[in-house]
């Protein structure tokens, strides 16, 4: 893999969602949580709130715990999101991608409102993920070759016919990083295409310091090895599609 590849700036991001967060060692107060969510409800205006449960299986019985409440909340222009729980920030932003540059201003705007409310509290994970969808033109009909635009995917036999749905992923560790990929057939935005999903996740649990420079270089390092393990799964002919 080439350095220049690398660095290509596409036209046209084939990114559905981007997203930077952090995982803290201690929950934040309700009071501190209810005094955040007022602080940025500006910006972010639209909330919804999410629950879940943690369904656990000891052998003889299931256990069902409820998870801390979380809340997931929009701009006006539904390009960002800004979602947190008493253990977790993160920010996302939605297609059309407007970069990088963009999506971590938010989040260093964010985080920072949420450290002078509640304070300081250790991090113990910092990822970035996106969600990707490469949407190939339909042109000598309704199927492809998947390996013609990914070098991570599924193949079988041609006797046992056409393949349609599929999803497969990996989980790559390397050092102090773990990067989870994922590739899946995707909804279409139109029937002129056959879309794949292409969904990167990379986060690190070993940070060895707690300022500001040491995160700012964790968050560009996160972003460093997403695109390097993006441009790993892609051939010519998808990076053809969107650049």
């Amino acid at each position: 893999m080439s350095s220049e590849k690398l660095r290509v700036d596409y036209n046209r991001p084939p990114i559905l969602e981007a997203t930077l967060e952090y995982r803290f060692e201690s929950a934040l107060s309700s009071r501190n949580f209810e005094q955040f969510q007022s602080r940025i409800a500006r910006e972010y205006p639209f909330v919804e709130t999410l629950s879940s449960v943690n369904i656990n299986f000891d052998g003889r019985e299931l256990q069902a715990s409820p998870q801390p409440m979380s809340l997931k909340m929009t701009n006006r222009e539904a390009s960002g999101v800004c979602f947190f729980s008493p253990y977790l920030i993160g920010v996302s932003a939605l297609a059309p991608y407007s970069g990088w540059a963009d999506l971590t201003a938010r989040f260093q705007s964010v985080a920072e409102d949420l450290r002078k409310i509640g304070g300081f509290r250790k991090i113990v994970r910092a990822g970035t993920r996106t969600v990707n969808r490469i949407d190939i033109p339909v042109k000598d009909g309704p199927h492809i070759q998947i390996e013609d635009y990914l070098n991570a995917y599924i193949k079988l036999p041609i006797e046992m016919g056409v393949l349609g749905a599929f999803s497969i992923r990996g989980d790559i560790v390397d050092g102090d990083f773990v990067t989870v990929i994922n590739s899946s057939a995707f909804p279409p935005p139109s029937l002129r295409f056959i879309s794949i999903g292409l969904d990167i996740d990379v986060s690190t649990a070993n940070l060895t310091a707690q300022n500001e420079p040491y995160f700012q270089e964790i968050v560009e390092t996160l972003h460093e090895r997403k695109n390097r393990m993006f441009e790993m799964s892609i051939t010519d002919n998808a990076r053809e599609l969107f650049a």
